[in-house]
């Protein structure tokens, strides 16, 4: 893998974009969660590029209003891309030297039921 390609690159930087430092960007939160989805979803290097990218996400301050109803909008595109890529992250039984990836059918399971989905405080 070579993580200054165009995907590696995308991967690692996207998730910026839900930082306050872009809030004055404009961009469409919808496209910013599409794209995340598609990244979570990726082979497994720019799937790790993707998730060391969205650390300093977790780490900023949640912006939930629970009161009104209305999810994070920094943790909650994230969140969603990240329960979508769940999807295919298991692999399925060898084929002609390779195995692909097994396509869980929604609900994905809890990977670990010890530690909940994460809640913004």
């Amino acid at each position: 893998m070579y993580p200054m390609a165009a995907s590696g690159s995308a991967a690692r930087a996207l998730p910026s974009l839900l930082l306050a430092p872009s809030d004055h960007l404009g961009i469409d939160r919808d496209r910013i969660e599409e794209t995340a989805t598609a990244l979570a979803a990726s082979p497994d290097g720019i799937r790790t590029l993707f998730a060391a990218g969205c650390a300093p996400v977790w780490e900023a301050p949640c912006e939930e209003e629970a009161d009104k109803g209305i999810p994070c909008p920094r943790h909650q595109p994230l969140w969603a891309a990240v329960q979508a890529g769940l999807g295919g992250c298991r692999l399925g039984p060898w084929l002609s030297g390779s195995r692909q990836p097994e396509v869980l059918p929604p609900p994905t399971p809890t990977p670990c039921p010890s530690y909940p989905p994460p809640t913004c405080s």
